[in-house]
């Protein structure tokens, strides 16, 4: 497998009420609620998405290889999904977590 379903969660790592959610589709969540990022006219705003869950996601893989370029997919999969925070098992593995890396 190459892609990975993510989930969104809310600050209480529970599921988002718009989020994909169940064993077949989601492989891992991430916070995708009240996020703060960068909007248009050179301010911020708060978001909402599991587009944004998954940026999180792509993010920290991106970590995982720069700290070892010869990472392979399987492993960076195995990674994030063993060091994730257990939830309810329709969110997958879990919650990402970077702080056990």
């Amino acid at each position: 497998r190459s892609v990975l379903g993510i989930a969104s969660t809310n600050a209480f790592d529970e599921r988002s009420g718009f989020t994909n959610y169940g064993q077949d589709l989601v492989s891992l969540a991430a916070p995708g609620e009240g996020l703060i990022t960068t909007y248009p006219g050179n301010t911020y705003a708060a978001v909402w998405g599991t587009s944004f869950s998954t940026a999180l996601v792509s993010g920290s893989v991106a970590l995982l290889l720069q700290q070892n370029p010869s990472l392979t997919w399987v492993l960076a999969e195995g990674r994030l999904q063993t060091t994730a925070v257990l939830l309810q098992p329709e969110l997958g593995a879990g919650r990402l977590n970077l702080r056990n890396w």
